[in-house]
């Protein structure tokens, strides 16, 4: 075995050997990788992986509960770069950029006891706001006859089957002035895909949803969620395009309208 003790390999120096051909090694970022000494000769290894990472400064930003209060210099893990953060309940904490960015980390820890305080607790759990939403999403994605729910093959993720993770999941930012909503409407229930929305973007989105437009002679096509312009003239069902704007499609039957009707078209902008 060849000794690589303080020998430099791009940004990385070895420290010492980690066994089974593998060197702990130290990076000029700070941060600890574990490689093999084949790949460190060969340049196949040359950092702890910050090289791959673009460094985003999020000191004073708020995550949930969170403000970054300091870069934590030196620390590194899985190549993220660590910051000290404070807590809105006095408390600090040690998070990655990862975790604060993803959305995976949210608090010091205690939003998770106050969650789980009101989840285990027997008179709570009804009586929740979030128990009424999660019971009303299963209800749907669980009946074969809501058309545009069970009936279509939406489900929910085995996640969101325990109401104590869907809580957990979508506490944080919630008010009871909104709504549930998926992003993708042909997505199931999962973390990854729902968000909180107000009134106005709810009914937005069921009315893409059922293919219903605000405009006349506009609809969604359900396959490639295209908006659909058409116009009945002499009792015939007239296609005049697919638009990826409902605006640019309503435009474009307000045009087709003024040409065949005139002053008798009925018209979307006036």
């Amino acid at each position: 075995m060849i000794d690589l003790t303080g020998q430099r390999f791009g940004k990385l120096v070895a420290k010492e050997y980690a066994g089974k051909s593998r060197w702990q090694c130290l990076c000029d970022c700070g941060g600890m990788k574990e490689a093999r000494a084949d790949a460190l000769k060969d340049g196949n290894v040359t950092s702890c992986g910050c090289k791959r990472t673009s460094f985003k400064n999020i000191l004073g930003m708020t995550f949930g509960k969170l403000k970054v209060i300091e870069e934590v210099v030196g620390l590194k893990k899985s190549g993220s770069v660590c910051w000290k953060c404070l807590c809105e309940c006095g408390a600090s904490c040690i998070v990655t950029s990862r975790n604060l960015i993803g959305g995976g980390t949210a608090s010091c820890g205690c939003l998770v006891k106050e969650v789980n305080h009101l989840i285990h607790s027997k008179h709570s759990m009804s009586g929740h706001p979030l128990y009424s939403v999660w019971s009303g999403m299963m209800k749907r994605c669980n009946s074969l006859t809501e058309d545009h729910y069970g009936g279509r093959g939406i489900r929910v993720c085995d996640r969101w089957k325990d109401v104590n993770n869907f809580i957990l999941d979508m506490y944080n930012g919630y008010s009871s002035e909104l709504y549930l909503d998926r992003i993708d409407v042909n997505g199931d229930y999962e973390p990854e895909n729902c968000r909180w929305v107000d009134a106005s973007m709810s009914a937005y989105n069921r009315r893409k949803l059922k293919g219903k437009s605000q405009y006349h002679g506009v609809y969604l096509h359900p396959i490639n969620q295209k908006w659909i312009a058409y116009m009945t003239i002499e009792g015939k069902h007239t296609y005049l395009g697919s638009f990826d704007g409902e605006e640019d499609a309503a435009r474009v039957y307000d045009a087709e309208s003024k040409r065949v009707y005139k002053q008798d078209a009925k018209l979307n902008f006036k």
